[in-house]
């Protein structure tokens, strides 16, 4: 094992690297869909998951559902399963 250098992490594997995130991954952002907007959230079945809900530490179900109109009138990003 060895020292991370960041407290909230602790120790790690000796034999795993320390490198930024933005090396092995993709940022995706979007715009949340009108919250004014019903007709973009009532009876919503598509997945929305808000950025509250990234301090989960592991994520099964997100508490939010948007329509596909909602989904058509943002700029969101569907990522797949995994």
């Amino acid at each position: 094992m060895k020292d991370s250098g960041i407290e909230w992490i602790g120790s790690i594997n000796s034999k795993w690297p320390i490198v930024k995130i933005i090396y092995f991954s993709k940022l995706k952002t979007c715009g949340t869909p009108d919250k004014r907007v019903l007709e973009y959230w009532e009876d919503g079945k598509i997945n929305w998951m808000s950025s509250g809900e990234i301090n989960k530490d592991l994520i099964y179900e997100v508490e939010g559902k948007i329509t596909e109109l909602g989904y058509k009138n943002s700029n969101a990003t569907s990522l797949p399963v995994n």
